[in-house]
């Protein structure tokens, strides 16, 4: 069984950081994390989750792109982590609602990223974004294995980061 106390210390202050790095107002901030601890919570006490750390992120994400959508008005900053946090969702077949805003700096990072890669690897990475295949559906394409699929993006965007990291400054 989960310490909820123990959990609440240890991610509280990490996923109301995650908030105040994209959100400039303290109230949504607040709301925002602890809609997403109230949710983590009902899913661990119904759920024995392996890894509950990784389900938590994926509520806080979904809970920014939810906001964003309802509040298209506000600017995001879209990082790198962002990026693979779609693709892991993605992979999991888990729906991703995009506000416009945060397509465009998708875009906008795809574009950069097309300056420093290959066309093989710039495909895999609009493939994988844009199109919301899954590592599973990119190896049938490719001819790879999925968990191949995973490494190779994985080293994409860590090939890439230091290049395209100034169009967020």
């Amino acid at each position: 069984m989960h310490n909820f106390d123990e959990l609440f210390e240890t991610y509280h202050p990490k996923i109301y950081g995650y908030f105040f790095r994209r959100v400039n107002n303290k109230t949504d901030v607040e709301d925002l994390t602890m809609v997403t601890m109230a949710s983590f919570f009902e899913v661990i006490s119904k759920k024995d989750l392996e890894f509950p750390q990784n389900y938590l992120w994926k509520i806080a994400h979904n809970q920014l792109v939810n906001f964003y959508n309802f509040n298209s008005k506000h600017k995001m900053a879209i990082g790198f982590e962002d990026i693979e946090t779609i693709d892991k969702l993605i992979d999991q077949g888990v729906e991703n609602k995009r506000s416009p805003y945060f397509t465009l700096r998708v875009e906008t990072l795809l574009h950069c990223m097309q300056k420093h890669l290959n066309m093989e690897d710039y495909n895999l990475v609009q493939a994988s974004i844009f199109e919301g295949k899954n590592s599973v559906e990119l190896a049938e394409e490719i001819g790879l294995k999925a968990d191949n699929i995973r490494q190779k993006l994985h080293r994409i965007f860590k090939k890439t980061k230091e290049k395209c990291k100034k169009i967020w400054n």
